[in-house]
């Protein structure tokens, strides 16, 4: 069951990953049991996406340096089934992760009396969520507001009518992944409340999937979540091979 459950949220993962890159330009393919867009330069997102087990390394590398358009290495891969050995290519392991799934039919968290958590549907709204989302300051050319027109979900919760947290969710393949969750320091735990409680009422009944690590991890298995199995972010020098 948990590998019928990975293989969902590796894909749902990978669709999320198309989503971001087709916005942006550098639509990606599905192909040997990876999703990849090596010429995209969207930060934080991998060039290679593995969406069942036991991918052949070679043909990943591959394809990366095949289809690159002179890209110079650098590559983030994305084991979902953490089962690739990358590091004789000039990888190293930038991370692990843990994914997680809670099922549709669960009891909704209850939200936080601090947040009131909505959807977000308007140009304006997902221009403040980018100007609050932690990322980096040119943050505002990350997320087109021709998202908003896809399966995408913006989420927003609200201390005293500002938003102050917020998360993604994108639906795919009959679950809906959760992503970029955030909020004030020290409110992890009330943030997933609210992130989760908003998300069973705009997608209800749906399993929910997605990877977290840390803090937002003890948050999510303390508000229903379970653990699925380990991933591995893998992220190559700028040298390449």
């Amino acid at each position: 069951m948990s590998e019928k459950l990975i293989r969902e949220a590796a894909a749902n993962n990978a669709a999320w990953c198309e989503e971001m890159c087709r916005t942006h330009g550098v639509p990606g393919v599905l192909t040997g049991g990876f999703w990849a867009a090596p010429r995209h330069t969207v930060p934080y997102y991998p060039h290679l996406v593995t969406v069942e087990p036991a991918v052949s390394k070679s043909a990943a590398t591959a394809f990366l340096r095949a289809d690159s358009g002179g890209r110079g290495g650098g590559f983030a891969v994305k084991d979902s089934f953490a089962d690739l050995d990358l590091s004789d290519d000039g990888f190293s392991v930038l991370f692990e992760a843990e994914w997680i799934h809670r099922p549709g039919r669960a009891p909704a968290p209850e939200a936080p009396p601090t947040q009131a958590w909505r959807r977000l549907t308007t140009p304006a709204e997902l221009a403040v969520w980018e100007r609050t989302w932690p990322g980096p300051e040119d943050a505002a050319t990350m997320f087109p507001e021709s998202l908003l027109a896809t399966p995408v979900l913006f989420l927003g919760g609200f201390s005293e009518g500002r938003l102050t947290a917020g998360a993604v969710a994108n639906a795919s393949g009959g679950v809906v992944g959760l992503s970029n969750v955030f909020g004030p320091a020290g409110e992890t735990s009330a943030t997933w409340a609210g992130a989760l409680s908003c998300l069973a009422r705009e997608a209800p009944g749906v399993d929910v999937v997605g990877y977290e690590r840390g803090d937002a991890l003890a948050a999510a298995l303390e508000h229903g979540c379970t653990r699925l199995g380990k991933l591995r972010v893998w992220l190559q020098d700028g040298t390449g091979e």
